[in-house]
C-alpha cells in the first residue's frame, strides 16, 4: 500500500502504450501478523511481454532486440516534475479518478491472490 501503489500504477500505465493490461502471474506475501503484510512480490505479465531490468526496457519487435535508457533520475523526481509542470503549465493532471480506481482495483486483487484480505474490506 505504500510503494507498490507507485510501481501497479506504472504498470498499468505501461499496459496502456502496449495495448495489454497488465496481468498478474503471481504474488507473494510476507506477512508480519494475520492479515498485516510486512512485504509483498507480486509479478505481471503482458499479452506480449515486456521485458525489463533497471532503467533500461528491452523492446524486441520481429525478432530484433532493442535497448531503451529510460532516464537516470529516480522515478519521485520525474513524478514531482511532472506534477510541477501540471500545475505551472494550469494543465490537468496526468492521472484521474479512473486511473486511481483502476489502481485500486489492482492492488485489491493482489491483496487477494496472497491470501489477504483487500484493505477497507
Amino acid at each position: 500500500m505504500d510503494l507498490g501503489c507507485y510501481v501497479l500504477d506504472a504498470a498499468r500505465h505501461v499496459g496502456e502504450w502496449l495495448g495489454s493490461a497488465p496481468q498478474i502471474t503471481s504474488v507473494e506475501a510476507t506477512l508480519r501478523a494475520a492479515q498485516m503484510d510486512a512485504a509483498m512480490r507480486v509479478e505481471l505479465g503482458y499479452a506480449h511481454g515486456v521485458p525489463h531490468l533497471d532503467n533500461r526496457l528491452l523492446v524486441t519487435r520481429n525478432g530484433i532486440t532493442s535497448q531503451e535508457i529510460l532516464g537516470d533520475q529516480t522515478s519521485y523526481t520525474y513524478q514531482l516534475a511532472r506534477f510541477a509542470d501540471a500545475l505551472g503549465a494550469d494543465a490537468p493532471f496526468p492521472s484521474g479518478i479512473d486511473g486511481s480506481v483502476a489502481n485500486a482495483e489492482l492492488i485489491d486483487e493482489c491483496y487477494r491472490r496472497a491470501g489477504l484480505t483487500p484493505r477497507g474490506a
